[in-house]
């Protein structure tokens, strides 16, 4: 008897591969938001942070003089 996660042939691999892929498109996503915006996150509220996937501690903000980010 098969289940969802194994198939006559083995394990099935797609859950953890679809897992992976939507973790890893998630970090692009935010990424790409961190290098598109140009707002001081560090001004943001925590519940606006925690709803694009980050925290308090993961930016400190933009300087526009070194034109990336610095992480906290």
């Amino acid at each position: 008897m098969t289940t969802t996660t194994e198939t006559r042939s083995g394990p099935n691999l797609a859950p953890a591969f679809l897992d992976w892929w939507k973790a890893r498109r998630a970090e692009y996503k935010r990424r790409r938001l961190l290098r598109r915006t140009r707002i001081d996150l560090s001004q943001l509220d925590d519940v606006i942070l925690r709803d694009i996937g980050l925290t308090r501690g993961d930016v400190r903000g933009f300087d526009p003089a070194e034109h990336h980010w610095r992480w906290g």
